[in-house]
């Protein structure tokens, strides 16, 4: 619990800052739910290509896989 309060306040204090943030998540990367490095990368360029201020990347639901 408290390590996700103080993720979101830090991702808040950031944002007022300015900064755009792109979060990856481990499962993303490894596992039965990770995307390829190709799909990764893809998805963080259009997320710096975009006006998004905030992006989550996560793995791939396991019903689709």
């Amino acid at each position: 619990g408290r390590t996700r309060d103080r993720d979101i306040e830090k991702r808040e204090i950031l944002m007022a800052l300015g900064w755009r943030i792109i979060e990856v998540w481990e499962c993303a990367l490894k596992g039965r739910t990770r995307m390829s490095q190709d799909e990764v990368i893809s998805r963080i360029v259009a997320a710096l290509e975009s006006d998004c201020k905030y992006t989550i990347i996560e793995g791939c639901d396991e019903n689709t896989l």
